[in-house]
């Protein structure tokens, strides 16, 4: 007869109790096992190891930041992460940034307003058939390219692409444009072509200014200014041959180069003959005032008189006269005036007797000089830094200050108004280029003395 053995209830309670359900890894690595009745047991630490790329264990998962960054050989790399990774280093593709690009539909491609999805060939066949019509690229089947068109323009007739050498444009009106050309973004035209084969040019953003036409036969016309920018070009009429920047060469000396007149005038005021020779007028008839050249080195004025508001010359040496006047019948000049500024004067009859000159920054003569009319006189100008005043004496002196003293002056002094008790003046100091001082002979001398400071020659 068998014998059974069998567990009590207690005995199985027991070992209900005593078993493993759960376990966990605390913060200090060890091995928290948890039982039925909840008891903790600690099995004591855990050791696993890092993974790596070739040993299995635990791994830390990365960051977004860390996944962007791309350095990082220990942690995981979550979806979450690897999307936001994907995002940054692959940014939009633009006309500058390579990247990743949405693909524009057939009907964005048509509208041809986007600027952030690429064309498809589908796309860009059907953009082509919508701006070419219902022929679309079967269109340029109709163009037949020889060797002898190369270079020639395809244009298009109203039904078909034809082969032209030249462009061939038919408008309703003269007026009507034919070409016209902007930049873009300008708000206005830069260029336009006129069924009257006239061209206009403007800036871009303002209404068209500059107008090139046919103003008659064998006549160009302009109402606008003309300017020639690059000093190393000419503008040459009748292939004279010169290098000047304007050149003219006329069939006969006579032949006029050159004529301006104001409004309604009847004649030239200005003409400027091919010899040379330039006319003057008032604009009501023929020029009456002429400057020729009258021999080597000279100028002749024909019937006028010459003024002039300025005048220049230049000649070889300081001494040469530039200016030499003198009346008919005259053996000598009357006036002469030298390069270096020195005016000479004469009776004519014979040579010149009296100069003036510049002598280091200041006129100067060799001779005297006579002021001829009664109450005609010598006046000097007066205030800061003058050589001549008054000054008013305080206690019988009084310190004048004036740049225009120096150690040769020779100053002059007079009691202009009598003040106090007047006494005897005299100049009692001075400081070159600063200041002199007037002491009287009287301690209470006020009064007011004019003073004159004369430089020696």
């Amino acid at each position: 007869m068998a014998t059974v053995t069998g567990l009590t209830a207690a005995r199985m309670q027991e070992i209900v109790d005593a078993s493993v359900e759960s376990g966990y890894i605390d913060g200090s690595n060890h091995l928290i096992l948890v039982l039925h009745d909840a008891t903790e047991i600690d099995a004591g630490t855990l050791t696993l190891p890092s993974a790596s790329t070739t040993v299995p264990g635990i791994v830390e998962l990365a960051t977004d930041a860390e996944t962007i960054t791309g350095t990082d050989a220990v942690r995981a790399v979550t979806p979450a992460s690897l999307a936001a990774a994907s995002t940054t280093l692959v940014p939009a593709a633009s006309d500058t940034v390579a990247g990743r690009v949405e693909l524009a539909t057939s009907a964005e491609t048509i509208t041809g307003t986007d600027t952030v999805r690429a064309v498809t060939p589908a796309g860009f066949a059907a953009a082509f058939d919508s701006r070419l019509g219902t022929k679309g690229l079967d269109a340029l089947s109709d163009v037949i390219i020889t060797s002898a068109a190369i270079g020639h323009i395809l244009q298009h007739d109203g039904s078909t692409f034809v082969n032209k050498s030249t462009i061939d444009q038919v408008v309703a009106a003269t007026s009507t444009d034919a070409h016209t050309v902007k930049v873009t973004g300008d708000s206005q035209l830069r260029l336009v072509i006129n069924g009257d084969g006239s061209i206009e040019w403007g800036s871009g953003s303002a209404a068209l200014n500059i107008k090139l036409y046919r103003y008659a036969d064998n006549i160009l016309g302009l109402d606008d200014g003309l300017m020639m920018t690059d000093s190393t070009k000419q503008l040459n009429i009748g292939n004279s041959g010169s290098s000047a920047a304007i050149s003219v060469k006329m069939a006969a000396s006579g032949d006029g180069v050159l004529t301006t007149r104001v409004g309604s005038d009847a004649d030239s005021r200005f003409f400027l003959e091919a010899s040379g020779d330039l006319y003057w007028g008032d604009g009501t008839a023929t020029q009456d005032t002429q400057l020729t050249r009258y021999d080597v080195a000279s100028l002749r004025l024909v019937g006028g008189t010459f003024r002039s508001d300025m005048f220049f010359a230049q000649v070889a040496t300081a001494g040469t006269d530039f200016v030499y006047a003198n009346v008919t019948g005259d053996s000598s000049a009357r006036l002469t005036i030298q390069a270096d500024g020195q005016h000479n004067w004469g009776d004519g009859a014979g040579g010149n007797a009296v100069n003036l000159y510049r002598s280091t920054a200041r006129l100067a003569t060799d001779n005297n000089f006579a002021i001829n009319s009664a109450g005609k006189g010598l006046q000097v100008k007066e205030g800061s830094n003058a050589k001549m005043g008054t000054a008013v004496l305080v206690g019988g002196t009084l310190v004048v200050s004036t740049t225009a003293v120096t150690a040769s002056s020779r100053i002059f002094l007079t009691c202009n108004t009598p003040g106090g008790t007047p006494g005897f003046l005299r100049v009692s100091a001075r400081s070159a280029g600063t200041s002199f001082t007037i002491l009287s002979s009287s301690g209470t001398d006020t009064s007011t003395v004019a003073w004159l400071i004369v430089e020696p020659a």
